[in-house]
């Protein structure tokens, strides 16, 4: 083996060894945030910016109330995302969940007394996914019928 192979070989190895080690420490992947505010309530919503297949992502959605009534919490994503991110159940578990205009799907939970906070975890297995793919879907956040956040929310996976 010549030199030149030799120092070609350290690099190599040391290439690999630095994204290894990169994705011990979590720098590949990376958590994204959306929040707004109303006069009837507060959301934020943390969710997979960038993940790695084989991990357990989630979503998380907080929700204030700030009104002076009882107000259902509502979430609305794309059945894509959900589907493609492998969605595989909420904490605390939805009242109910619909399909709602093209695609969409919403999940309604338990009315929020006033002052209360909802937080929401959906939670994904990113098992077989295509590397490198990137999922987007719509994110509506709804409290008592008023919208508090509409976004968008994209999640790239990689290997």
């Amino acid at each position: 083996m010549s030199r030149q192979d030799l120092v070609l070989r350290v690099i190599a190895y040391s290439l690999m060894a630095a994204v290894v080690l990169a994705g011990l420490v979590g720098l590949l992947e990376r958590d994204e945030t959306a929040r707004a505010s109303a006069p009837s309530g507060d959301v934020e919503v943390e969710y997979p910016g960038v993940t790695r297949q084989g991990l357990k992502p989630s979503l998380v959605v907080e929700v204030r109330n700030s009104g002076a009534l009882p107000r259902v919490p509502a979430l609305v994503l794309s059945a894509d995302y959900l589907d493609a991110l492998q969605f595989s159940g909420a904490v605390p578990e939805p009242q109910e969940s619909s399909a709602v205009g093209d695609g969409l799907v919403e999940y309604r939970f338990a009315p929020l007394e006033p002052g209360a906070t909802l937080r929401a975890s959906l939670a994904f297995s990113i098992d077989q996914q295509a590397p490198g793919v990137r999922f987007t879907s719509p994110l509506v956040v709804a409290l008592g019928g008023r919208v508090l956040l509409d976004d968008e929310v994209a999640t790239m996976v990689l290997p």
